[in-house]
């Protein structure tokens, strides 16, 4: 049986930057309306990460500063810090890295790891959990969500049920009770125009996906119909990549939950996935 980790930061580039200002005496941004965002003078920068008060007042990820201003006037905006972010990033997967030499660094701020086999090492997989978060913690100043799965979907799905600093399990056996009852926008892989359609065809949770015929869907969705389906019954056979061999190419991809039209926000995710590309190339 398989068992997979997923770690991720919890809002990751306003914990960094909080850690890091609280390292020079300034006040803890996490605890006030605050966000990591670009510049609101010219009325083009976007939130990128936001505190949970600001999120409480109404501030959603890829709204326009100057939206967010007038939701909640009292939010702080902190600027972008790239090189902080990519060395707090080097230092979560290397922190992590001691647990298994099995590890994918899947973004800037979250880790697989594949746990498979080592119960010589580790006899309960959860308090293992709970001991990484914790020290990450104690070690780093910041909060992190763990998944646990038999597959990387489901660990994956698992780390985001509920947030900050939480543990949360989807084992095979928990798909149907804790999965299936889920809205199907939140299913990993499905994007904001493929739940759209979904909706509009009478299928509102995973489970009703789950349980959906491949013909009802496939003059819709053609050849992604089955792997849509797969996802929502809990199957993915996806391996934790380390090693790319010898690869003509090494590339990151992702299925966001909205387009993007915003030049700043695209700009800001290049950056991104090009210092992960560059550091697998590196490796």
């Amino acid at each position: 049986m398989r068992i997979i980790f997923h770690i991720d930061v919890n809002n990751a580039f306003l914990s960094w930057t909080a850690v890091d200002l609280l390292k020079k005496g300034y006040k803890d941004i996490r605890l006030i309306p605050s966000c990591i965002g670009g510049d609101e003078t010219s009325r083009k920068g976007i939130v990128v990460s936001r505190s949970d008060s600001a999120k409480k007042s109404g501030v959603k990820a890829a709204m326009s500063i100057y939206e967010a201003k007038k939701i909640c006037p009292n939010l702080e905006v902190y600027p972008h810090n790239f090189e902080l972010y990519i060395k707090n990033s080097h230092e979560f997967y290397n922190y992590l890295s001691q647990y298994t030499p099995v590890i994918e660094q899947y973004s800037v701020d979250e880790c697989f790891l594949d746990l498979t086999n080592t119960n010589y090492l580790y006899k309960d997989y959860i308090e293992l959990a709970y001991k990484i978060k914790d020290e990450i913690y104690n070690k780093f100043g910041y909060t992190v969500n763990v998944g646990i799965g038999n597959n990387k979907l489901c660990a994956k799905m698992a780390s985001d049920f509920e947030k900050p600093n939480k543990v949360h399990t989807l084992w095979d056996s928990e798909i149907e009770s804790k999965m299936y009852p889920l809205p199907v926008d939140d299913l990993l892989y499905c994007g904001k125009s493929s739940s759209s359609l979904l909706h509009k065809l009478g299928i509102n949770t995973i489970g009703d996906l789950a349980n959906c015929s491949t013909n009802k869907l496939e003059p819709y969705f053609k050849n992604r119909t089955v792997s849509l389906i797969n996802s929502a019954r809990g199957i993915d056979d996806s391996e934790v990549i380390t090693e790319y061999g010898d690869n003509k190419s090494i590339s990151l991809s992702r299925t966001f939950d909205h387009d993007l039209s915003d030049f700043f926000e695209i700009k800001n995710y290049l950056l991104d996935y090009a210092n992960i590309v560059g550091l697998k190339i590196r490796k």
